[in-house]
């Protein structure tokens, strides 16, 4: 493959651009020649692709195109079919002598690719008919196409007598059969032979390894260079068990393990039928194995091996011993059938899929579910006390919640049965009841309570059971004593190391406020939490308003941090409202909600409010050479004001050495003459001493320096040459948008009309450093004033124009013949090469 030529674009390099050489424009000769700008050459899409190498490494057959039909044909008397088994033909069309060769080879072999199994080990007679004559050097490539056929005789008809081309003995394969007590060993020795050959050599052969093999086991084996093909492992299957052998496993490649095909005793030990039973869909009946291991084996190859039958169906396990039936039980609900009764040798059946009990277990806390799937109470309880034992390990130092079906009645026959009976010898760590939404603490009893003082002391167990059952029981206590929770401070306190949780906390406040209590406090974990009076008062002005209030009720920090954790989480708020927070200077953490949850507007104060979210300033940012302050006003003056006194001391706390930085401020609508809100806050930036105070609109705006004063340089003459026909002058104009200052240019230009007159005008826009600014829309302000002034002066008017990266100026006025509007000259400050 010949490699692409990739185009090389030459570049040349390009002189660096002398600023002070303008001077030296009236030296230059060329400007009469100065060339239109052409259109740069586009790049072909594919110039910059090179050809991928070729992968090589696939040998691809001849081409043939010779015209020589190959096909199969009919041996043509009884003498052929005695002495072949298949005829090809071959029609080879006129040609040249010495093509036909190699033609009839490329044909042959090309042919015998969808011919093979015709020629495999067998007779064939190859008849050429057609124009050409075969000469004797054919004969040679012929064999070669058939070689690794292995025809046992190849001759070739062309006109003369059958010509003897290949000749080959019948290639053998040893089948070796030998005796392992009860296990006959087939081992299949096939050399060098493919499984195609092999199956064809080994046809006879196959049929002999069923001579007396009735009540055997066979295993079979493969020595070869291949491997056994699956339809001769097939046939070999089909021979044995149609001889009544017990049992074959096989291996296809040499070397491997053996893989059962069939056993009849492992059949008659688990069997599995269809079943029309309302309560099964699928029998398995089981035998009486000779061991655990023919079990297993069992198991194995007749269950195991159809897993898809016994997933999501209804299974009846009939066994003749209780304990072969238990030993299966564990396999069988490993395939998740929908349903398992087992039927043992009294022809009882027990319901044991699904399982009455479902566990869940995180940690040390664990939750039980009954499924009675069709069991009355005593199969429940019996089931249960037979399945408990298993889920020890989720029971034992854990918190375990029993969940009944909604409407059980949780009475003490159940929590003696089920629970000192058969979960207390397993080691909970505590144990609760719970049927709907009722949840019963069982063991231990959670909640204490002591009124005879004038506070209440109340003991909570946090480790007597999962957080829902102790509030439940704390609820029910609480309730029992409401006549002696009247206006009295309760005092609680967390016994044990586990959590006390948010749905206690609701619940103890619950309880507290709806029997009277005048104050609650909670010790856990060493720390004393004022639940009660609530530390956060709210009410909503209106359906996007809410006002919102903050009383200690002589808590300390600590406590308050606490209070605002846990309330705030129960606190409202409108979304995409206003949030008003009265009262004291609010805790960074009510701030963070409001805006955390949706709050559109965030205010602060009693009667003068100020918006502190969202905020009028972002945080300054540093972009090129400008530290940018970024304001987002609304339409409220008077607010305003008060958030410029507010955030922007914040803004410019971090802001050092002011006096040399340069400060841009973003206020949008900013025009001028600045007055109200945006003059205050020039005034309180300008406080600051900046170096340089601008003020812009947006981002796109040009900004307007407001500190300190700019100072309108006049219009310099930058460049000129006398010596051409028609004079040029190149003049700079500083770039303003002040109405007053486009006029002071248009003075300017009228006092400088004897120098302008009749000559072809150069215009560039400078910024106010002296430097192009970037090329001017002809619809700005500053452009159309200049354009209109020079055209009563000027004999042409070129403007600064940038194209591509390249400087130029384009004719946008002219009475000059010969300059025509729209014609573009390289800039003569840049040499030719720019």
């Amino acid at each position: 493959m010949t490699p692409s030529r990739r185009r090389r674009r030459t570049s040349r390099k390009q002189p660096a651009v002398d600023l002070e050489a303008i001077e030296e424009l009236e030296a230059v000769e060329e400007l009469e020649a100065l060339e239109e700008i052409e259109e740069l050459p586009e790049l072909g899409a594919d110039e910059d692709l090179e050809e991928l190498p070729d992968l090589g490494g696939l040998e691809e057959l001849e081409e043939d195109d010779s015209g020589i039909e190959i096909g199969i044909g009919e041996l043509a008397s009884d003498e052929e079919r005695d002495k072949y088994d298949i005829c090809i033909e071959a029609a080879v069309p006129n040609m040249e002598r010495a093509e036909i060769p190699a033609a009839v080879h490329r044909s042959l072999t090309r042919a015998l690719i969808s011919h093979a199994e015709d020629v495999r080990l067998r007779r064939v007679l190859l008849r050429f008919g057609g124009e050409a004559m075969i000469p004797s050097k054919a004969k040679e490539p012929i064999g070669e196409a058939f070689a690794p056929l292995r025809p046992l005789l190849l001759a070739v008809q062309r006109g003369y007598d059958d010509e003897t081309v290949i000749e080959n003995e019948m290639p053998s394969a040893e089948l070796s059969v030998s005796e392992e007590g009860d296990t006959r060993r087939v081992i299949v020795r096939g050399g060098d032979l493919n499984p195609a050959e092999l199956r064809i050599v080994l046809a006879q052969e196959i049929a002999k390894i069923g001579d007396e093999a009735s009540g055997k086991s066979f295993e079979l084996g493969y020595e070869g260079s291949y491997r056994l093909s699956d339809d001769l492992i097939q046939s070999i299957q089909e021979t044995l068990q149609g001889a009544g052998a017990i049992r074959l496993s096989a291996a296809a490649d040499p070397g491997a393990d053996p893989k059962l095909l069939f056993d009849r005793e492992l059949d008659e030990v688990l069997q599995l039928r269809e079943a029309s039973d309302e309560d099964f869909d699928l029998l398995i009946s089981l035998g009486k194995p000779k061991d655990t291991a023919q079990l297993e084996a069992a198991w194995d190859w007749s269950a195991a091996a159809k897993a898809e039958q016994l997933t999501g169906r209804k299974l009846r396990l009939r066994a003749v011993e209780d304990d072969d039936a238990q030993a299966l039980v564990k396999k069988i609900a490993a395939l998740k059938p929908a349903r398992l009764e087992v039927e043992g040798a009294e022809g009882n059946p027990v319901l044991v899929l699904p399982r009455l009990l479902r566990s869940v277990s995180k940690e040390d806390r664990t939750k039980i579910g009954i499924v009675p799937s069709g069991r009355d109470e005593a199969a429940s309880i019996e089931a249960f006390q037979r399945e408990i034992p298993l889920l020890s390990k989720v029971v034992h130092e854990h918190r375990v919640v029993v969940e009944w079906p909604e409407g059980t009645e949780l009475n003490e026959a159940l929590e003696k049965s089920c629970v000192e009976q058969a979960m207390l010898p397993l080691g909970p760590k505590s144990v609760a009841f719970r049927s709907g939404e009722t949840i019963i603490p069982v063991y231990p009893t959670p909640v204490q309570i002591d009124a005879q003082g004038d506070d209440c002391l109340v003991e909570i167990d946090t480790e007597a059971g999962p957080p829902k059952a102790i509030a439940t029981a704390l609820a029910l206590r609480l309730e029992s004593h409401a006549s002696q929770l009247q206006g009295k401070c309760l005092r609680c306190e967390a016994k044990g190391n586990g959590p006390f949780s948010r749905t206690m906390k609701r619940t103890l406040i619950a309880g507290a406020q709806q029997h009277g209590a005048t104050r609650l406090e909670l010790r856990a974990e060493g720390f004393t939490d004022v639940l009660l009076p609530p530390l956060l008062h709210s009410n909503h002005v209106d359906e996007g308003t809410i006002r919102v209030s903050l009383d200690p009720a002589g808590r300390n920090e600590a406590q308050i941090e606490a209070g605002l954790d846990r309330e705030l989480g129960e606190l409202v708020l409108p979304l995409d409202g206003t949030v008003h927070i009265t009262g004291v200077d609010p805790s960074p953490e009510l701030l963070k909600y409001a805006i955390d949850n949706g709050a559109a507007r965030v205010l602060l104060g009693d009667e003068q409010s100020t918006q502190v979210y969202p905020p009028l300033f972002d945080e300054l940012s540093e972009e090129n050479d400008d530290l940018v302050l970024r304001a987002h006003p609304t339409t409220d003056d008077e607010m305003l004001l008060r958030q410029i006194d507010r955030e922007l001391p914040e803004r410019l706390a971090s802001l050092t050495a002011p006096e040399e930085k340069r400060l841009l401020l973003l206020w949008p609508g900013a025009s001028k003459p600045f007055e109200g809100p945006l003059a205050h806050a020039i005034d309180a930036l300008k406080a600051k001493g900046p170096a340089v105070l601008r003020v812009a609109a947006d981002e796109e705006a040009r900004p307007a320096q407001v500190h300190p004063k700019i100072v309108r340089r006049p219009i310099e003459i930058l460049g000129r040459r006398d010596t051409a026909e028609v004079p040029m002058r190149l003049i700079g104009i500083e770039w303003t948008d002040e109405p007053e200052e486009i006029e002071i240019s248009v003075q300017q230009i009228s006092a400088m009309r004897e120098d302008l007159e009749a000559a072809r005008v150069l215009v560039t826009f400078l910024d106010h450093d002296g430097n192009d600014a970037p090329p001017l829309p002809d619809d700005e302000p500053l452009t159309a004033a200049v354009r209109a002034a020079l055209q009563g002066v000027a004999g042409a008017t070129l403007l600064h124009r940038e194209d591509s990266g390249q400087s130029m100026f384009e004719t946008v006025d002219s009475k000059i013949e010969g300059l025509e509007v729209g014609q573009r000259f390289r800039d003569p400050r840049k040499p030719k090469s720019q």
